[in-house]
């Protein structure tokens, strides 16, 4: 059992850190042109290493010569990272203690306003902390982090501070994106601010007993307008966990001895003592901890989850090149020529028939093709979720489709369209929706090459739709082209071979 939790938390860490290599890759290549195309054994590698396409752009990370700066580079910052944190707990330890010290520190030296003293040492942190819970309760984008994302931000600014290479940046702009965004990124920040809180309360505990410990201090409490009842109402409220717990906590006489000017000399200051070391620790450090914990094992969670955001521009060509059926028809374009795929390779795709189960059709940002909606040879065998362009109908579709296992999802959109992150989006949304059997079916060919008037613009606009499906995850074998501005009769037959088994 040990065994096997060892290799699978060396697992996800290795996920982890191959994502973040292909994102640190991906910003180091950004403006780069001669190296993102200097990959061909890394190409070769991750087209026969099989996978999704992440997993295919993460080995061609690992392949390139960069990734042993980039890696050791990440070590760096990384261990840069832990110091400060390290940093940063001691000296929230060190303030706790010197908080405690100012607390308990009278005119007198020894008689102490007990109240006072746990809203000094406890107050801030069950403001911070209530608050915390609000965020977590109402919908926010802050996660009330604000210390943990000060340490990233103090990081960060440690780091540009030291003239770095290239790939230090590159590394650093990589880890900044998966460490301050997203929901991973909120809870590291609330793991940290936590830890930074559990220091700071632990601080102010160890002080606390020491200083009870070597003095003898005399708890009071003072009021202008509050009566007795107040306040033994308030202890008790205060020493409930604790006495449920074993601890001796002042009683109503007690309390009413405590009073200022009291009876001191038949106060028992022993109790109060207790009081206050048992708030601490149970209100105080405990409850930080917990959170630490919490927060912790979330953010590791999310990060174990967090995918690479392939709609970003900058992996299209990347993820484009590794795909394994790239190779016989990718073009090989000059300086002033960008890379692209053939059009014949899409005309020519073989679909494999659907599997079983309901085929649905839907049209998304596209107008009603010359042949008619729905196309020929899709109106028997389908059902038709019409056309869309917007949230809503978009959301409609996924909602019938998620009903039901699809045998086959055919997503029908415009080449004269340009591919943005919103048609990445909805396509990724759609294919998990249809568990993965979805057919991206690209349609006014003719239209698109009149409009982009030159054949190297043309073939960068397939190459875009070729990047999104693929930044969708849509496998290259199910994308393919179709004119269905063509005659009904000759574009039904193979648009029937997408629809029927």
């Amino acid at each position: 059992m040990w065994n096997t939790a060892t290799v699978g938390g060396k697992a996800r860490k290795g996920v982890a850190l191959g994502r973040l290599l292909a994102e640190a890759t991906r910003v180091l290549e950004t403006g780069d042109p001669v190296a993102a195309n200097a990959d061909g054994p890394a190409i070769t590698a991750a087209q026969r290493s099989g996978g999704s396409t992440e997993d295919r752009i993460v080995k061609r990370a690992h392949g390139l010569p960069s990734a042993t700066p980039l890696l050791r580079e990440i070590n760096s910052l990384r261990a840069i990272l832990r110091g400060l944190i390290v940093l940063l707990i001691v000296v929230a330890g060190l303030a706790g203690a010197a908080t405690a010290r100012t607390a308990l520190t009278t005119d007198d030296g020894t008689t102490v306003n007990f109240f006072w003293a746990i809203a000094s040492l406890l107050g801030l942190h069950a403001a911070s902390f209530l608050v915390w819970i609000v965020l977590l309760l109402v919908p926010s984008k802050s996660s009330g982090g604000t210390l943990g994302r000060t340490a990233i931000w103090l990081w960060r600014v440690a780091v540009e501070r030291v003239r770095g290479n290239r790939h230090r940046l590159a590394a650093l702009q990589a880890m900044l994106g998966r460490f301050s965004s997203g929901s991973a990124g909120r809870w590291l920040a609330g793991s940290l601010t936590h830890g930074l809180w559990a220091a700071y309360l632990f601080g102010a505990l160890l002080m606390v007993i020491a200083l009870l410990s070597a003095q003898s201090y005399v708890f009071i409490w003072e009021t202008t307008i509050l009566d007795i009842g107040t306040y033994t109402r308030l202890t008790q409220l205060l020493g409930a966990l604790p006495s449920a717990l074993g601890v001796s906590t002042p009683d109503a006489a007690a309390v009413a001895a405590a009073q200022w000017p009291g009876n001191l000399a038949t106060t028992d200051q022993t109790v109060w003592s207790s009081l206050l070391v048992a708030a601490l620790l149970l209100y105080g450090v405990l409850p930080r901890l917990a959170a630490v914990v919490v927060t912790a094992l979330l953010a590791r969670h999310r990060y174990g989850k967090a995918r690479l955001d392939l709609s970003e521009p900058s992996y299209a060509e990347p993820a484009l090149r590794v795909s394994p059926t790239v190779t016989a028809t990718e073009v090989v374009a000059g300086d002033d020529e960008p890379p692209s795929w053939s059009t014949a390779q899409l005309e020519q795709q073989t679909v494999a028939p659907p599997e079983p189960g309901p085929v649905y059709l839907f049209g998304w940002e596209i107008d009603a093709p010359r042949s008619g909606w729905p196309p020929p040879g899709t109106a028997h065998h389908t059902q038709d979720l019409g056309r869309g362009d917007g949230h809503a109908d978009l959301q409609r579709a996924i909602d019938v489709i998620r009903a039901t296992k699809p045998g086959r999802l055919l997503v029908v959109t415009d080449l004269r369209q340009t591919p943005d992150r919103g048609v990445t989006a909805a396509l990724r949304s759609l294919r998990e929706a249809a568990h993965g059997r979805l057919v991206l079916l690209l349609t006014g060919e003719d239209a698109m090459r009149q409009r982009m008037g030159t054949d190297a613009a043309a073939r960068t606009r397939l190459a875009d739709w070729a990047g999104a499906g693929l930044a969708a995850e849509i496998d290259t074998n199910n994308m393919t082209v179709i004119d269905l501005d063509a005659p009904p009769e000759e574009t039904a037959a193979a648009v029937t071979s997408l629809v029927t088994r």
